[in-house]
C-alpha cells in the first residue's frame, strides 16, 4: 500500500477545540538563546522540585517578569501561599507544643454530683 492509499483512508471529522486554541498565549515558538551554564543547571533543579519541565519553568518566569506577579500560574501562587503558612504556622506553634498538648489530656475533671 502507498502513502497515497494510506491518506485516502483517513476520515476527516470535527475536533472540539477551546476557544484561545490559537492565542499568542498558547502558541509556543521554538527560539535557541543562550543562557549561563548555572542559570540553565538552577531552572533544571528548580523544574524538578516542583515536578514540571524547566522549559515549563523559564516560560513561567520570563511572563512573571514581563506582567508582573499578578500573571503568576496557580502553581506559582499555590507555592507562594504554601511558604507563607508555613512560616505563620511555625510562629504560632509553641516550642512545647507536645508538652503542652499531654498536660491538657492528663487533667480529670471533678464531678460535682
Amino acid at each position: 500500500m502507498s502513502s497515497t492509499d494510506k491518506r485516502e483512508n483517513i476520515e476527516i471529522g470535527n475536533v472540539d477545540l477551546p476557544e484561545d486554541a490559537f492565542s499568542g498565549r498558547s502558541a509556543k515558538v521554538r527560539i535557541t538563546v543562550m543562557v549561563d551554564a548555572d542559570i540553565l543547571e538552577a531552572f533544571k533543579l528548580r523544574a524538578n522540585q516542583e515536578h514540571t519541565k524547566y522549559q515549563t519553568l523559564m516560560n513561567r518566569t520570563l511572563r512573571e517578569g514581563l506582567e508582573g506577579p499578578s500573571s503568576a500560574t496557580f502553581e506559582t501562587r499555590l507555592a507562594a501561599l504554601e511558604q507563607i503558612v508555613r512560616r505563620r504556622e511555625a510562629r504560632v506553634r509553641p516550642k512545647n507544643h507536645s508538652a503542652q498538648q499531654g498536660k491538657r489530656v492528663g487533667r480529670k475533671v471533678r464531678s460535682t454530683s
